[in-house]
């Protein structure tokens, strides 16, 4: 019996190794699935800015690509940093030395989109813009470039009509660029107040022209790209502007005496950086709000940089180009400044008859140019506050 047992389990062995062998000679069966899924492949998530489509916006700059003020210090970084937010998307593409649109074909040609963006001077559009005649009004020992263009901002803001004049020329102001105090220079010589008389000088808007007559110059209305032709030729005898704009436009070249000081325009002369608003409204709202930080800064940035270059500027005309510098006595300013109007209550009475608050406006600017910067800063940042609110709503 116990033979037989062992027959039988040998017998089970054999057929379990000959199993065995056949199962070894088929196909490999594929191992099994994991029980649990490999973790799928994953996208990075893109940047707002990664997805913008490309778009390249033109830019009318009236005068040179060498200037501060439309270009070198202003809309060149801005652009730059504009690109650098978009990964490259938003570029602008600059038009210089008024190629495109000019000082005076400014406010037509980006209303209907010949430009995207352009620098537009309100002092050349006092018809146009009636209540921006004061951005222009001069101020005899006014504010500095810094706390002018703080000024600017607040009272555009607090004042709907400003920004209203703009966009019912189908513009949108972006921000502002900073002036500083217009002095004069001329190709006599100046030794005194009385030295002035009979000089043609070139003498822009409403009120500057009416500054200088009651000491006998003569204006004449020229746009700045014309004036170092004029003095070339002799045409003019001189002109008004910042030193750094004496500068730029190389006045100093040709003209050899400077005569300070001078007034400040009330309002930063109204020197706007503007966006065709129908272009505006295109834009999406991440570059829209890239557009206004930018601005912002560039603001601030430029307004500190003009009070800098100031005396900068004068210094430079003197040293590099030979020229003469007269500083009037205080007797001579309280002469010229006592056959002055009040311009400023002149623009409150101008305006008000044409429904514009005037007068509202006027005591404003009186105020706020008793203010620190420090206080004027405060107003300035909840200015721009509810300016970006109100074009990131546009």
């Amino acid at each position: 019996m116990f033979r037989k047992r062992r027959l039988s389990v040998l017998a089970a062995i054999i057929m379990a190794l000959a199993l065995s062998a056949v199962i070894g000679c088929a196909s490999p069966t594929p191992p099994p699935a994991p029980t649990t899924q490999a973790p799928a492949q994953t996208t990075p998530a893109l940047s707002p800015t990664a997805a913008f489509k490309p778009m390249t916006l033109s830019y009318a700059n009236p005068l040179a690509a060498t200037g501060p003020q439309q270009w070198t210090e202003t809309m060149k970084p801005w652009s730059e940093e504009i690109a650098r937010r978009t990964n490259g998307a938003v570029t602008i593409k600059p038009y210089h030395d008024g190629s495109l649109l000019g000082n005076t074909e400014m406010a037509q040609g980006l209303k209907i989109g010949t430009a995207n963006l352009g620098n537009l001077q309100t002092g050349y559009y006092n018809s146009l813009m009636p209540a921006h005649t004061l951005d222009s009004v001069p101020l005899i020992s006014g504010p500095n470039p810094y706390a002018n263009v703080l000024i600017e901002r607040i009272v555009w803001s607090e004042f709907p009509v400003f920004n209203e004049e703009f966009e019912r020329e189908n513009v949108v102001n972006l921000f502002v660029g900073a002036t500083a105090p217009q002095i004069y220079i001329v190709k006599k010589p100046v030794k005194t107040l009385a030295d002035l008389s009979g000089l043609r000088v070139r003498a822009l808007g409403i009120y500057y022209p009416r500054m200088v007559q009651p000491v006998g110059m003569v204006p004449v209305s020229m746009s700045f790209a014309d004036v170092y032709e004029a003095l070339q030729r002799g045409v003019l005898d001189g002109g008004i502007t910042a030193a750094v704009f004496i500068r730029q436009g190389q006045w100093d070249k040709v003209a050899k005496q400077l005569v300070t000081p001078g007034a400040i325009p009330a309002l930063a002369a109204g020197i706007a950086f503007v966006v065709n608003k129908d272009t505006w409204k295109e834009l999406p709202q991440e570059v829209r709000k890239i557009m206004l930080e930018e601005g912002k800064k560039r603001e601030a940035l430029f307004g500190k940089y003009m009070v800098d270059q100031d005396q900068v500027s004068i210094d430079a005309s003197i040293k590099e180009e030979n020229c003469a510098l007269t500083v009037l006595t205080e007797a001579e300013m309280q002469e010229w400044t006592s056959k002055v109007p009040d311009f400023l209550a002149e623009y409150a009475n101008d305006v008000e008859a044409r429904g514009i608050p005037g007068k509202e406006i006027v005591e404003r600017v009186r105020e706020l140019n008793k203010l620190s910067d420090a206080e004027l800063e405060k107003l300035w940042e909840e200015a721009w506050n509810r300016e970006m609110a109100r074009l990131l709503a546009m």
